[in-house]
């Protein structure tokens, strides 16, 4: 990772925090699992597409990202970080599916078809809840390299190795 990248998360956690979100969403159950990763990929959308305007007053910030405002629901600020190139359709695809419950076989065939997941060796061969959460810390990842500030004239950050992301 970047240095803009590990500072980044330094900045969102306190020491050990990152640790310890990482083994409470393995040990939770399925909506707690859910609900942690995709508010903290939520939470990425919002700043990636923030990272892109002006910078926006109290009372404008709350009027787009909160309450009944254009942006407040994942799915719109998944459409708009598509419309503004933040993402691609492949993450977007991916973004755009979550799970209900890890042990049915249509969940179990949607994580086959995930982008992020492409390059893990043996999918098959890993609980359902495994994958989803590898997906979740590749999403968070590739996110968290969309906002900036990035080196001049650099678009965003380059992680090594998200190459299935768009």
């Amino acid at each position: 990772m970047g240095k803009e990248l590990n500072q980044y998360v330094k900045d969102l956690f306190e020491e050990g925090e990152f640790e310890h979100f990482w083994e409470e969403m393995t040990d939770d159950g399925t909506r707690g699992t859910v609900l942690l990763a995709v508010s903290f990929i939520d939470d990425l959308l919002k700043r990636a597409i923030k990272y892109r305007m002006i910078e926006l007053s109290k009372n404008d910030d709350e009027a787009l990202f909160s309450g009944t405002g254009p942006l407040a629901t994942f799915s719109a600020r998944t459409r708009l970080a598509h419309a503004l190139g933040i993402i691609g359709p492949k993450t977007r695809h991916d973004l755009e599916r979550r799970p209900i419950s890890f042990d049915t076989p249509p969940v179990a065939k949607l994580f086959n078809r995930l982008h992020c997941l492409k390059n893990v060796s043996e999918r098959a061969d890993h609980p359902t809840k495994t994958l989803f959460i590898a997906a979740s810390k590749i999403m968070m990842m590739f996110l968290i390299s969309k906002i900036g500030p990035f080196p001049d004239g650099a678009r965003g950050i380059h992680i090594e190795g998200i190459t299935q992301l768009d």
